[in-house]
């Protein structure tokens, strides 16, 4: 995953101007995270970072995330780490 600040993303791949998962419009100074399934899939930084600790998928195009990538910390499990591994699922968007 490549990580950089919104204001340096290219004009030409911004075409989001708020973090799907959060919902929250970009400011130039937030740090996002790009999958590699898409340049233009970015997200906030520590959004997809919690997605993925769930959700090995791209959240727009659902394509599998093949590596976790390095900036998940295996540790923390976030707001699910009382559950059990079968329950660790996202609410199904359909």
């Amino acid at each position: 995953m490549k990580k950089e600040n919104f204001k340096d993303i290219p004009d030409a791949d911004k075409i989001a101007t708020e973090c799907a998962i959060c919902m929250e419009e970009f400011n130039d100074a937030d740090e996002v995270g790009e999958l590699d399934c898409d340049k233009r899939h970015y997200f906030h930084t520590k959004c997809i970072e919690e997605w993925i600790k769930v959700k090995m998928e791209c959240p727009l195009c659902k394509k599998q995330i093949e590596d976790k990538p390095e900036l998940v910390k295996e540790e923390s499990e976030g707001p699910f780490e009382d559950l059990d591994e079968g329950d660790k699922k996202l609410p199904d968007s359909r």
